[in-house]
């Protein structure tokens, strides 16, 4: 564990083809879960104040990132990284607990899992981040066709019925397609209703979870999205562990 991102960085370009034991090293970043994504914003609200209402609640903030259109325009979402993932959950945990609003709003947030540059590079599936129900897999389909061939698109069924928001996989064919799809939404995505989506890399899971949840899965969608189980289940939501999409990972 290194105190700065750039000491880590430091560290994984000198270890980078090191040899151990006759066995060349391979160093990637871990996954920390770190960077919370923020949905809903006003798009009247600057990227100072937005960050002003959340220092109350926030604990172990980092960095901010507002994300406007090329005319400064903001596009109502904002990602925020902090210290690490107990300072990341601490802070959904608050800001949820006491209903928080920033600019007269309660932003939907969520994790922020496997970014397009710390993501696997072999994933071939894309997370969406941020659904509302009206969203269509024709429309994502339409959205993300051009970036390559699709091998199917997952929308789960919503198991929280209090929640209207949800997310999805576009799994593609190839690697380089979803890297594709990622780098042109880098910023996010806002859909026909206004909804605003946070668009990265799916990670890809452990063979053997995989192995548990993939007759599930391509058994006609039949609601064993799990690793087995009795029920089904989605293993506690997106990034949950144990189940469908389990701390963000690929089906």
């Amino acid at each position: 564990l290194f105190a700065t991102p750039d000491q880590a960085e430091a560290a994984k370009a000198s270890m980078e083809g090191f040899i151990f034991n006759g066995n060349t090293l391979r160093v990637k970043p871990s996954q920390t879960k770190n960077r919370l994504f923020f949905g809903g914003l006003s798009t009247t609200e600057s990227g100072a104040a937005f960050e002003e209402a959340l220092k109350p609640y926030a604990v172990g903030l980092e960095t901010v990132d507002f994300v406007t259109d090329p005319d400064g325009k903001p596009k109502g979402f904002a990602f925020a990284t902090f210290f690490n993932h107990a300072a990341a959950q601490a802070t959904k945990k608050t800001m949820e607990e006491q209903n928080a609003t920033i600019d007269g709003r309660v932003p939907s947030i969520e994790f922020s899992r496997s970014t397009g540059q710390g993501g696997d590079s072999e994933s071939k599936s894309v997370y969406l981040g941020g659904l509302s129900e009206q969203t269509t897999e024709q429309e994502i389909r339409n959205i993300f066709e051009g970036f390559g061939e699709i091998e199917r698109i997952a929308l789960p069924i919503n198991m929280n019925l209090s929640s209207t928001r949800k997310f999805g996989f576009v799994h593609y064919m190839q690697p380089e397609s979803a890297q594709k799809a990622v780098r042109a939404h880098e910023s996010g995505l806002r859909m026909q209703d206004g909804s605003d989506v946070s668009v990265e890399l799916a990670r890809k899971p452990k063979e053997q979870r995989k192995r548990g949840r993939q007759d599930g899965y391509m058994n006609d969608m039949r609601g064993r999205y799990g690793g087995g189980g009795g029920r089904p289940r989605y293993g506690g939501g997106y990034g949950g562990g144990g189940g469908y999409g389990g701390a963000g990972e690929e089906t």
